[in-house]
């Protein structure tokens, strides 16, 4: 992502710039308009491989010649990264300052230490959790593929180095060896332990090592002219297809990362020894491409938190004529810090100066980033009422911890229990994420007759037996166990279902319905009363931040939330559905929407009640008392 396509004594390559414009325009799509790229997060892993092929070009020149040399290898990366990144660092504290609330400026101060020491995917990785910001409002989460290359670079060139030197005629095998290691560990965690697959170095290295297999591996030539353009062509074609037919929900990378990753690879190896590449290539070399590969890396620093800063503006998903804005600035900035912040940096000669100007500015950023966390975030800026909004972020079960699975499976006999002390249940809640909040609600209504709740909650598992959205590999199991352990409970006489309907993936939903279905009609078989949770709608963003915003701006609580007629063309198949079930199985129905929606907004505010939400889809505490009020009963 971060290295030249020439160094001295090599050849530019045009190739590689139009290369890099296939990588960053997909990705900066993908993050402006998803729809219009489903796959183009693989502009990341095009990255990488080109960056393992040109470093591990410039290394192997320098070992072959005798000229390698680990401090020029890390003044070359202090002046290729630094300039442009502590550029956008400041000014992303600046534009935090301004837009974002306590909470979220306090987190970016964390982030931006992280980011400066290189460490940010570790940093995301591990704060990665149910409770943690929603991904599209964290302005710094882009550097994590920064961290990594990084991270990776601390150890390759001195790899190399032993290898070059007392293992030469092995190279090739020690670097195919370390890839499938990798690809293996790669493969493993896409299935067992995605975030790690995600953020952690060990499986990403394989992508790396692609490119340096490209340079330093013995690879057969293809002197055919007429065979390099068709599978340079191939080539383009293979990134392409990633970019149009991934998408977020699959398991990444893993193995699916090779398509575009040998696709570059290719690419790369197919315009390694020709003056003028193959036909690809010469696609590639169009001026417009070289444009965006010159400005990528700038590219990449600038799009993300733009387009963050953008959403917390909007209050939401921001409308087409703000995205075009928001990529228009970004791309305007990413040239004018390419042409006079990275350009002038990038051909110093003083490498003291260069190290003392590195540690000097990532000291100073560091004191930046301190700043906010000890302050926690300047709160002083937001006044008592926009304070008690944003507090409101913190009204979930206090019990979530202990009573909610998330990736741990909660055994049936230790299911929590919510209402009076020492109470057998008689009613359980089983559903997703959605639910824990509501058996609390639940829960105070049992107490008041002596009875209990049993909470039966998983992160994004839906009541469905047979059915596992997503990756979330728990879910399968964990219902058929559920299913059978209620219906031969002679203590619940009452199952509440709830699911978050329209928050799981549109191509899972036929499979999700069908398991819903087969649920209620296994439970009232089994002699249950059922109780249907209508759709919850999900707001445009965390209601809390919103509203907290909105009060700081001075703009109206009631101008906040999903217009009533959106939430009801997203969740009509679902409404259907439940209704067709309530009739058949003489259910009763619990309809969310009737407390929260009027005839053109669903709320998430209601006077003389509070805040209804604790982010952007679940039930805050008061939320879950207001709508699972006692009319349930």
């Amino acid at each position: 992502m971060t290295e030249q396509p020439s160094s001295p004594g090599q050849r530019y390559r045009a190739d590689i710039q139009g290369l890099r414009a296939l990588a960053i325009v997909p990705v900066v799509i993908y993050h402006a308009m998803p729809g219009w790229a489903p796959g183009g997060f693989v502009g990341v892993d095009v990255f990488f491989v080109i960056s393992g092929f040109l470093i591990t070009r410039i290394l192997m020149r320098e070992l072959e010649t005798g000229n390698f040399s680990i401090a020029r290898f890390y003044e070359r990366r202090v002046r290729r990264l630094f300039p442009a990144l502590y550029l956008v660092l400041a000014l992303t504290l600046l534009g935090g300052y301004a837009l974002l609330p306590p909470d979220a400026l306090t987190d970016l101060g964390k982030s931006t230490g992280a980011t400066a020491a290189f460490v940010s995917n570790l940093y995301f990785w591990k704060t990665s959790g149910y409770f943690d910001a929603a991904s599209e409002l964290k302005p710094l989460l882009h550097t994590w593929s920064l961290a990594v290359e990084e991270q990776f670079y601390l150890l390759f060139p001195i790899f190399l180095f032993l290898i070059y030197r007392y293992l030469r005629r092995h190279l090739g095998i020690a670097l195919w060896t370390c890839a499938i290691l990798s690809l293996g560990i790669a493969v493993w965690q896409a299935g067992a332990r995605p975030l790690d697959g995600f953020y952690l170095p060990v499986g990403r290295a394989y992508e790396l090592l692609i490119g340096a297999i490209v340079a330093a591996a013995p690879l057969p030539r293809i002197r055919n002219d007429r065979l390099a353009d068709a599978l340079s062509i191939a080539a383009i074609a293979m990134i392409v297809a990633s970019i149009a037919t991934f998408h977020a929900d699959m398991r990444f990378p893993g193995a699916a990362a090779l398509l575009p990753c040998i696709g570059s690879a290719l690419l790369l190896h197919l315009g390694a020894d020709r003056d003028v590449p193959p036909l690809g290539g010469r696609l590639l070399s169009n001026p417009l491409f070289v444009f965006f590969g010159a400005i990528s890396y700038s590219l990449y620093l600038w799009h993300w938190p733009v387009l963050v800063y953008a959403r917390y503006a909007a209050l939401g998903e921001p409308g087409p004529l703000l995205v075009a804005g928001a990529v228009t600035f970004a791309t305007l900035a990413a040239w004018l810090s390419w042409r006079f912040v990275e350009q002038p940096f990038l051909h110093g000669r003083n490498q003291r100066r260069a190290f003392l100007a590195g540690g000097a500015t990532m000291g100073i950023t560091f004191a930046a980033a301190a700043l906010l966390v000890v302050t926690h975030g300047l709160p002083g800026r937001f006044d008592a009422e926009a304070q008690a909004k944003l507090a409101a972020a913190n009204d979930y079960n206090p019990r979530r911890a202990e009573c909610h699975a998330c990736g741990t499976p909660i055994a049936y006999a230790d299911n929590c229990l919510f209402g009076a002390p020492g109470a057998q249940p008689d009613t359980a809640l089983w559903g997703d994420s959605l639910g824990a909040e509501i058996a609390v609600a639940l829960g105070e209504q049992a107490a008041a007759r002596g009875g209990s709740v049993m909470q039966i909650t998983t992160s994004s598992c839906p009541p469905t037996p047979g059915f596992a959205p997503g990756d979330v590999a728990i879910c399968r199991n964990r219902n058929r166990e559920t299913l059978a352990a209620l219906s031969r409970d002679p203590r619940i006489r009452t199952v509440v279902l709830v699911s978050a309907y329209a928050d799981y993936p549109e191509r899972e939903r036929p499979q999700m319905l069908a398991g819903y279905e087969e649920t209620a009609t296994a439970l009232r078989a089994a002699g249950k009363q059922l109780v249907l949770v209508y759709p919850i709608p999900k707001q445009p963003f965390p209601a809390p931040l919103a509203l907290g915003l909105m009060s700081r701006r001075g703009m109206a609580a009631g101008d906040f939330g999903i217009a009533t007629q959106d939430f009801q063309a997203v969740n009509r198949p679902f409404v259907a559905l439940l209704d067709r079930l309530t009739s058949k199985l003489a259910a009763r129905r619990v309809v969310p929407a009737e407390r929260l929606c009027d005839a053109t907004r669903c709320h998430a505010w209601r006077d003389g009640v509070g805040m209804l939400y604790f982010d952007d889809l679940h039930l805050s505490l008061t939320g879950a008392r207001y709508v699972f009020g006692p009319p349930l009963q």
